[in-house]
């Protein structure tokens, strides 16, 4: 029997944009592979929708030895069959002013916003 389930995984799925995505995906008929770093909010958000149509992951997208057992989880939960990956987590420091920011808070920044899905999307 064919596995019909059509999955999206979306990252930053507990912030404004990224819960907006997810409501709308499950809306799509999609079961969404939801990933934050805040498990309080994953877990509020599969409750709200069932586990059924969100299966959670809290990951650091900063930490990239954790795209290992991530990737794994993903394969076997979804049977390597993610047809859209949307990156709506990100990361700005705004606790100083643009023209204060140092070379560690840059390269953050570009961490989790570039590199983290680019290393997602050649994972998956």
């Amino acid at each position: 029997m064919k596995n019909s389930i059509r999955y999206i995984m979306i990252t930053g799925a507990t912030g404004g944009i990224g819960n907006t995505i997810v409501t709308q995906a499950i809306a799509s008929g999609f079961t969404v592979i939801a990933t934050g770093n805040n498990q309080q909010r994953l877990t509020k958000l599969q409750k709200q929708f069932g586990k059924e149509c969100v299966i959670t992951y809290k990951i650091n997208l900063s930490d990239f030895d954790a795209f290992g057992a991530f990737g794994r989880f993903v394969k076997k939960q979804t049977h390597g069959k993610i047809e859209w990956l949307i990156h709506s987590a990100g990361f700005i420091d705004t606790k100083e002013p643009s023209l204060k920011l140092n070379k560690q808070i840059i390269a953050k920044t570009f961490l989790i916003n570039t590199e983290s899905v680019i290393a997602l999307t050649y994972l998956l």
